[in-house]
C-alpha cells in the first residue's frame, strides 16, 4: 500500500548521480503513491539567474512534485547540489562554508521546511556501464525511452555521426574518474545528514522492483508494500553498443577483453591515478552550468 497520512512523508528526496536509474526510481515513486517526482530544483535553476531565486521559489518548486496524498518530491543530482545550495543560502554565506558541509545543510534545512521528510539515493554498482550510458546520452542526447519514444535533451547539438563510434576508450576512462568524484561527493554530504538514507542499486530496481519498495517501506517503518509496479521505460543503450564499449575500453587500458568489470574498473582507476586527474572542486557546476546556458539562450 502507499503512505497513507498517518506515516507518509511530507518531503521526499531522493539523491543520485547522472545514469543511475533515478529516472525510473522516480516513476515506480509516483505509480506507488509517493508525490510526482521530478528535476523541479533544475528547473527552478534555468527559470532565472541564482541572485533573484527566493524561498518562496523553493516552495513553487516543492509544489511541482506535490503528489494527491500531500508528499512532495524531488530528484536531486550530485551536481546540481552547488548551484541550488548558493542560491538557496546566497553566495557570500554559501562561499564561507565547506562545500560538503554547505550542501549537507542545505538539505537538512530544505528538508525541516516540510516537517517529516524521507531520503532514498539510487547508485549503479556497474559503473562501465553507468559511464557508457552517460556518454551514449551526451553523444546522442537521448534522455530515457518512454512508451517506445525517445525523450531527447533540450537543445541537445547531435555530433557528426553514430555516438558509439565517436566515443573512445580514453573518454569512458575520464567518465569513470567523473563518476568517482560525483559519487565520493555524494557519500560525504549524505553521511552528515541527521537522519539516515535508505540506499538501493539500479541493478537491483530493474530486477525486482517490489522488492525494492518493500525493503524501501520496511527502511522507513512504513508497514507492507503490497502492489504490483510497471514501467514503460527501456534502456538507452543497446547489449551491443555496451559490448562495443567496453571493449574500447578494455584496448584502451591493454587489458584482456574478457577482463572482469571489476579488473576493468581498478585498471582504470590505476592509469587516472597515474595520468593526474587531479579533484575536482565541489563548487564546479561542470555540466549544469552548460545546461543552464543552454536554457538561457533558448528562452532569449
Amino acid at each position: 500500500m502507499a503512505p497513507n497520512d498517518s506515516y507518509r512523508p511530507a518531503c521526499l528526496l531522493v539523491f543520485s548521480t547522472q545514469r543511475t536509474g533515478s529516472t525510473l526510481l522516480c516513476d515506480y515513486l509516483q505509480r506507488a503513491g509517493l508525490g510526482k517526482p521530478g528535476e523541479f530544483f533544475l528547473l527552478l535553476m534555468r527559470s532565472k539567474p541564482r541572485n533573484e531565486i527566493t524561498p518562496a521559489d523553493f516552495f513553487a518548486a516543492a509544489e511541482m512534485g506535490r503528489g494527491e496524498n500531500g508528499t512532495s518530491a524531488i530528484n536531486v543530482m550530485s551536481n546540481q547540489l552547488a548551484p541550488i545550495a548558493e542560491a538557496f543560502f546566497g553566495k557570500p554565506a554559501y562561499e564561507a562554508l565547506e562545500p560538503v558541509t554547505a550542501h549537507a545543510q542545505f538539505i537538512d534545512a530544505y528538508a525541516k521546511i516540510f516537517g517529516s521528510s524521507a531520503y532514498l539515493r539510487i547508485s549503479r554498482s556497474d559503473r562501465v556501464a553507468q559511464a557508457v550510458s552517460r556518454l551514449v546520452h551526451r553523444k546522442s542526447g537521448v534522455a530515457h525511452v518512454k512508451a517506445g519514444e525517445a525523450q531527447r535533451t533540450p537543445n541537445h547539438k547531435a555530433g557528426s555521426g553514430d555516438p558509439v563510434d565517436e566515443i573512445t576508450g580514453a573518454d569512458l576512462a575520464h567518465e569513470i574518474f567523473r563518476i568517482d568524484q560525483d559519487e565520493a561527493h555524494l557519500d560525504a554530504v549524505l553521511a552528515q545528514l541527521d537522519q539516515p538514507v535508505c540506499d538501493l542499486t539500479y541493478e537491483d530496481l530493474t530486477e525486482d522492483p517490489e522488492r525494492q519498495f518493500q525493503a524501501i517501506w520496511q527502511f522507513f517503518g512504513w508497514g507492507n508494500f503490497d502492489m504490483p509496479l510497471c514501467t514503460d521505460h527501456t534502456k538507452v543503450t543497446k547489449p551491443a553498443d555496451f559490448t562495443v564499449l567496453r571493449t574500447k575500453l578494455a584496448a584502451y587500458l591493454g587489458a584482456d577483453p574478457e577482463s572482469s568489470d571489476a579488473d576493468l574498473l581498478a585498471l582504470c582507476r590505476a592509469r587516472n591515478a597515474q595520468e593526474g586527474h587531479g579533484t575536482r572542486s565541489a563548487k564546479r557546476t561542470g555540466s549544469l552550468s552548460r545546461l543552464l546556458r543552454r536554457g538561457a539562450r533558448s528562452r532569449a
